[in-house]
């Protein structure tokens, strides 16, 4: 039987619930997974995002990869996908999913400095097409990660 034929191996980790998984491991765990968690009701928004958070708390002293964190802005967006999943109101392929951006990608209201000190204080007025498709499929913002490679700053 060739790759192709082969059919794909069931995963060993139950998808039905998250109890017993740590926070690490839903950081882990596909998106896809996550969202079949969240619409099932066995997953909270909220509580995936205190999980990516609190890895981020942990992780970001060293590695130094968030530049604008806008954890009030996604606490808030979260609070309202979980509303959406309890109300059972249309959730969007990648409901209650919480994201980083790069800093090069316009977010509305959020500080966008592409790399640059020139930019510090610079807010776009609206999302790039990207954001907003992902926010219109249920993703929410989170923080904004680094972008580092401008000449000059």
């Amino acid at each position: 039987m060739t790759a192709a034929n082969k059919e794909p191996q069931e995963s060993k980790k139950d998808t039905d619930s998250y109890e017993g998984s740590t926070d690490e491991e839903l950081c882990y765990t596909p998106a896809t997974e996550l969202v079949k968690l969240i619409t099932g009701k066995s997953l909270s928004p909220i509580e995936l995002m205190d999980a990516v958070l609190a890895r981020l708390e942990k992780l970001n002293p060293k590695l130094n990869a968030i530049c604008t964190p806008t954890v009030e802005k996604a606490r808030a967006l979260a609070s309202v996908a979980e509303s959406m999943v309890m109300h059972d109101k249309p959730l969007g392929a990648l409901h209650g999913i919480p994201l980083t951006i790069k800093d090069t990608i316009y977010t509305k209201d959020i500080r966008t400095m592409m790399g640059s000190r020139l930019k510090a204080d610079f807010i776009p007025t609206e999302d790039a097409p990207l954001v907003t498709r992902l926010r219109d499929a249920g993703a929410f913002p989170l923080v904004r990660q680094r972008y580092q490679n401008t000449p000059g700053r």
